[in-house]
């Protein structure tokens, strides 16, 4: 009668339904507060039956979050020892029972500037508390106008319903191609989806492609992309930076340090498992002849491999092979797309 039945598993661990719900089950969604930093590095009691009953089905990780920033490196902490999770999802939701738990929770900033004004001389301390007045009414005004926008929070950038178009295989995903200069339109077409209430649930592409989705999957938010792109095309397109990049022409003209740092200072230590979306990277590995496939580590190391042009810029090395552009083998990796779950593809190719 029912095409999906859902198994709520809230439950003491020696009941018998939780063990119906585990074997029953064709997908197990763990649920785990992405803040708990003791959860992170040891099995719970719930993942240990799971694994005693040895199930087949598919295991997903969701961390709930408080809003949408995932500290880097922080993901990866929680997969390191949860080998048997398939897949894992960020998901945004407000837990009441967690507000008691982060007042308490040492915020070090805060606690330095207040030592700070504390010491200081009168005229400091009531600037101070007038900063803070500030930036508290900002905060207010923004959260306002946010919470006035017709149709808020929007059914795109709702997390339960992407999680449920995954589940369901209903996602959406977006592949941006290489292009060179011309990929920075493909901020135009984010913005076109943004503003159309189009969801995007798993984003890939190639070359700078990579960049602008990987852009948009880091926080989920058009407006970091204009600011971001930007900047970096200002500090690959300086002439005097390029200058002083070039080197003796053997192999290649420039030493690729600025473009290097052009890339991280957009994503920093992020590693792709941080991404608010699903992200995966295409490369050449031009050591095997083959492409490959990153969905986990450093984002600006394989974002920089896929924008790699051979003669102009080194490959990046990683396992004991060289990585370049991922456009000389597919420019457009569509089909890559399907075998992660996509059912709706958007494919955009400013190459041709």
């Amino acid at each position: 009668k029912y095409a999906t039945v859902v198994y709520v598993c809230d439950t003491p661990l020696k009941l018998k339904w939780t063990a119906t719900c585990i074997t029953q089950g064709d997908c197990i969604l763990l649920l785990a507060d992405a803040d708990d930093d003791e959860c992170a590095t040891y099995v719970g009691d719930y993942e240990r039956l799971l694994l005693k009953l040895k199930t087949t089905a598919r295991t997903d990780l969701c961390l709930i979050h408080p809003d949408k920033l995932v500290l880097p490196g922080l993901t990866s902490i929680w997969l390191r020892n949860r080998i048997w999770v398939q897949d894992h999802q960020h998901i945004t939701m407000d837990v009441r029972a967690r507000k008691v738990s982060r007042a308490k929770k040492k915020n070090m900033i805060l606690d330095l500037a207040l030592k700070f004004a504390s010491k200081a001389n009168p005229s400091i301390k009531f600037q101070f508390e007038q900063a803070k007045a500030r930036a508290l009414q900002l905060l207010a005004k923004l959260d306002t106008r946010v919470a006035t926008v017709p149709g808020a929070p929007a059914a795109h950038k709702n997390d339960f319903m992407r999680l449920a178009r995954i589940l369901s295989n209903e996602a959406v995903g977006l592949v941006l191609g290489g292009g060179g200069l011309r990929g920075i339109s493909h901020v135009g077409v984010v913005t076109a989806l943004e503003k159309h209430s189009i969801p995007v649930d798993i984003i890939g592409g190639t070359s700078i492609g990579l960049f602008v989705g990987g852009l948009y999957a880091k926080e989920n938010n058009i407006v970091s992309i204009y600011g971001m792109t930007k900047k970096f095309s200002r500090r690959v397109g300086s002439i005097w930076r390029n200058i002083f990049d070039l080197t003796y022409p053997v192999t290649l003209y420039i030493t690729g340090y600025e473009f290097n740092r052009g890339i991280w200072k957009v994503f920093g230590y992020h590693e792709i498992e941080d991404f608010w979306i699903k992200y995966f990277c295409n490369s050449t590995n031009i050591t095997n002849s083959t492409m490959e496939i990153h969905e986990r580590g450093y984002a600006w190391r394989f974002i920089r491999a896929s924008m790699s042009l051979a003669g102009l810029l080194p490959p990046i090395a990683f396992n004991g092979s060289m990585l370049l552009d991922g456009g000389y083998l597919d420019n457009l990796p569509v089909m890559e797309m399907k075998n992660r779950g996509a059912k709706y593809v958007i494919a955009v190719d400013v190459g041709s």
